[in-house]
């Protein structure tokens, strides 16, 4: 997908609860993706993410706790 970005072909990305300029390989295919993409949206539960630093839109995201109850 970033490789298309970075192409030209996707023009927009919607990045939830995910933080790819740190976590996936090859970095500078994701950098120059995420600057050539005419918009980009990060959704997560973290407002300062090396992503998020890309976003042209910032919004909440929220974390989920699962809740067991033992007997």
């Amino acid at each position: 997908m970033f490789g298309a970005m970075a192409a030209g072909e996707i023009k927009a990305c919607w990045i939830i609860c995910t933080n790819p300029v740190a976590t996936v390989p090859r970095r500078g295919t994701v950098l120059s993706a995420l600057e050539k993409a005419e918009l980009i949206i990060v959704q997560d539960a973290y407002a300062d993410t090396e992503t998020g630093q890309y976003a042209d839109i910032l919004l909440p995201g929220a974390l989920w706790q699962r809740v067991t109850e033992y007997r």
